[in-house]
């Protein structure tokens, strides 16, 4: 339903505020809270938000079916649960994500990290592809402190002070904030300047420009800015995700880049592409499937390149 002028003025902006105050709370006390504490907390709330938000369980629950039509009705459950979990606990650690960064000795690991000092050798900067699986928000962060500049592409939260809360977070770590109607000339020269940049692939928007593209066998829409980007500066997509091991340590794993192709078919060669990047994060997702948000309503409907954005 609509909502009303009234509602819309006066009703809405009040509830943004207090919204705003208490996410301040949270934040302030995850990060003075002793962090295996909190992660306890996390986990505890991760399971309660499971039983209780029934919407969201039913969509998870109908996306794991799709994706792993062979598993049981008591292992989707039980995976769907346990990915509750796992994304409270991910949520606690974003907001404390420059202390997991500078942590010494780290919490992290890397696993592939030749191929991108490959791409950087080769081309300077490239196109970081990745979704929202595990601990996302602190995988910019790590690889600064590599030394790589690095700059992550997203959409405008829905709150202009959340929104401003997780820019100013990024740039503490110095890490560029790009949002996703940026034009793309100031990214292509970022690109060019030797930055990588971190985009996320796997979620429905139809905020931004897409194709449909095979995912776990249905077609969906896609987003193709990133696959667009790498043919025009010819520089490779680099897959990527971080995973949590165990309850405290995460590893940061990279796959082998996809190769742009370079025939006189734009159009092919960007669906090659998006077949391609959705099939890496299919294998992250198969990596680790506990860790990403199947609760997002990824199928909502089945596509064709016929009725999608060009």
């Amino acid at each position: 339903m609509k909502k009303g002028h009234f509602y819309r003025k006066y009703i809405r902006p009040v509830k943004h505020a207090v919204g705003y105050l208490i996410i301040l709370k949270c934040i302030f006390l995850i990060r003075i809270t002793p962090r295996t504490l909190v992660l306890s907390i996390g986990s505890f709330i991760g399971k309660l938000v499971f039983r209780l938000s029934r919407r969201d369980r039913d969509i998870a629950l109908k996306n794991i079916k799709i994706a792993f039509p062979e598993m049981d009705d008591i292992a989707r459950k039980s995976l769907a649960k346990e990915c509750f979990r796992q994304s409270v606990m991910n949520l606690v650690d974003m907001v404390r994500a420059r202390s997991i960064v500078e942590s010494d000795p780290p919490i992290w690991e890397i696993e592939g990290e030749e191929y991108i000092a490959d791409v950087k050798k080769r081309f300077g900067g490239g196109v970081v592809i990745t979704g929202h699986i595990g601990c996302f928000e602190i995988m910019a962060g790590i690889w600064r402190s590599r030394g790589f500049d690095v700059a992550a592409v997203g959409r405008r939260l829905f709150d202009k002070n959340i929104d401003r809360i997780l820019v100013k977070q990024r740039k503490k770590m110095g890490i560029e904030n790009i949002p996703s109607d940026a034009h793309p000339r100031r990214v292509i020269s970022m690109i060019k300047k030797g930055y990588l940049i971190g985009t996320l692939i796997d979620t429905y928007t139809k905020s931004v420009d897409g194709i449909a593209a095979p995912f776990f066998g249905r077609n969906v829409r896609t987003i193709s800015a990133p696959a667009g980007l790498a043919r025009l500066t010819g520089t490779p997509l680099l897959p990527m995700a971080i995973f949590r091991t165990g309850k405290k340590r995460f590893l940061l794993k990279v796959w082998p880049p996809i190769e742009i192709p370079r025939t006189r078919d734009k159009a092919a060669d960007i669906r090659e592409l998006l077949l391609k990047s959705n099939e890496a994060i299919e294998t992250m997702i198969r990596y680790r499937p506990d860790q990403w948000i199947w609760y997002h309503d990824r199928f909502r409907e089945s596509e064709t390149p016929a009725n999608v954005h060009k």
